[in-house]
């Protein structure tokens, strides 16, 4: 029988050989990462270009009407003061709400799902609109 074994490596030989393959490692693990979010930002780039060629392409929501209904002074509705002020103060009529549409499942970042998405939310605030504030309520 021969013997096969090999002298044994010190501790000292060892350690170095560890910290050269975790060195290596590391740096692999940091290409690998820069190679990653290069490819994350190109994404988001074509993503965010996409967006807004929808954004272009669709139609804007309907315009709501903010005019209020203010009387026209005569002299009925002129106070004994000669000023404009109406006697009686105009009520708005209530607004009635459309019914409310349930919010769309939220986006799973998947490239292929963001169009529908984005059609759902879009139908969502036009159908809902009179629910939502305005720059004038």
């Amino acid at each position: 029988m021969q013997n096969n074994l090999k002298t044994p490596i010190s501790t000292n030989n060892l350690y170095i050989i560890f910290t050269k393959q975790i060195k290596s490692l590391q740096n692999i693990f940091i290409e690998t990462l820069t190679q990653q979010k290069a490819q994350h930002y190109r994404t988001i780039k074509s993503l965010k270009k996409e967006i807004e060629e929808i954004h272009r392409n669709s139609p804007s929501p309907p315009l709501i009407p903010t005019s209020v209904n203010l009387q026209i002074p005569n002299r009925k509705n002129i106070s004994k003061t000669d000023s404009l002020t109406p006697n009686s103060p105009t009520i708005a009529p209530p607004v009635k709400l459309t019914k409310y549409l349930l919010n769309p499942l939220a986006y799973s970042s998947k490239r292929s799902k963001l169009y529908f998405f984005l059609n759902q939310l879009q139908n969502k605030l036009n159908s809902n609109i009179n629910r939502y504030p305005t720059p004038n309520s």
